[in-house]
């Protein structure tokens, strides 16, 4: 099988398919995961439980 590798695009974020499929996360994890993995070095996230499923996300 050949590998065709390009260059990506600007803003665009390569995860392995093992970090979203990790099962003991919940998908409200994962997506903050994802998320977290696009922001610069900079960037801070900060939460409480304001989401819409709050601590039981």
């Amino acid at each position: 099988m050949r590998v065709h590798r390009t260059e990506h695009a600007r803003h665009f974020t390569v995860l392995p398919n093992a970090v979203l499929q990790f099962r003991r996360l919940s998908y409200t994890a994962r997506g903050l995961l994802a998320l977290r993995s696009t922001s610069s070095t900079s960037a801070m996230v900060t939460g409480g439980n304001n989401g819409p499923r709050g601590a039981s996300a």
